[in-house]
């Protein structure tokens, strides 16, 4: 199901671009804990749904998590240097 779809959740998406696509370094960790607590949400709202719509979303949310611990260790190693 495309992530426009009207059964998803578009808020955690929206903090996940905010993190994703923020140019602001000073903001990273903000955003990206936002993003992480939003998606945590709405993995519990889910965890009773089901349908391909449900599971759809869940696979989202795996490759959203997973594309924010990558930029927190890139930021992290950034702010190292």
């Amino acid at each position: 199901m495309p992530y426009h779809s009207p059964r998803w959740d578009n808020q955690w998406q929206s903090l996940y671009r905010a993190a994703i696509f923020g140019q602001n370094s000073a903001s990273a960790k903000r955003l990206i804990q936002q993003a992480e607590a939003a998606i945590a949400m709405r993995q519990n709202e889910l965890a009773q749904s089901a349908g391909p719509w449900a599971d759809a979303e869940r696979e989202g949310m795996e490759d959203a998590l997973y594309a924010l611990k990558a930029l927190r260790t890139v930021q992290h190693g950034s702010s190292a240097a």
